[in-house]
């Protein structure tokens, strides 16, 4: 099926704006995870580093795809 290029450009803006929400869920979700092993292990435990630079690399992640 061949779409118009208005309707081919809204599918791709639609897809890219659920890519992101699922993505911004998943920062929330590993935000939280990351603030609960923190507070219970400690800021500079190895879990709260490892966790935080998941984070990173999710927010990287987001920042790539907003700009494409």
């Amino acid at each position: 099926m061949i779409l118009p290029e208005h309707a081919r450009y809204c599918l791709q803006h639609s897809n890219k704006l659920m890519n992101l929400n699922r993505l911004t869920q998943q920062i929330e979700i590993l935000r939280e995870q990351m603030a609960e092993v923190a507070f219970e292990k400690g800021f500079t435990s190895s879990e709260s580093i490892a966790k935080s630079q998941e984070l990173d690399k999710l927010l990287n992640l987001y920042e790539t795809k907003r700009k494409i």
